[in-house]
């Protein structure tokens, strides 16, 4: 996990999107263009990287937890409040 959030500091993205619709069944493989399953690092680091250029399925990721679910249909699923995701840390500490 360590290598992934390198490539987030590398290409300057917000470690909190996270890509729990996967696990939802929602989007699959036809949608990602690649299998992301849990566990598979090498695939987390490259969508990192397609995120980072909005090449393919990371356009959609780049887009923010919500308005990628709204796409999707699902906007329910996403954990915001007013549209805005959580940090992935405490910034009070």
């Amino acid at each position: 996990m360590q290598r992934v959030g390198n490539r987030y500091n590398f290409y300057g993205l917000n470690r909190s999107r996270g890509h729990g619709d996967v696990r939802k069944s929602i989007i699959d493989d036809r949608n990602t263009g690649c299998s992301l399953r849990f566990g598979d690092g090498d695939a987390l680091v490259d969508m990192v990287r397609k995120t980072a250029y909005l090449e393919g399925f990371g356009k959609d990721l780049a887009l923010g937890s919500y308005r990628m679910a709204e796409k999707y249909g699902h906007p329910e699923l996403s954990v915001t409040v007013k549209k805005q995701e959580f940090a992935g840390y405490d910034p009070g500490e």
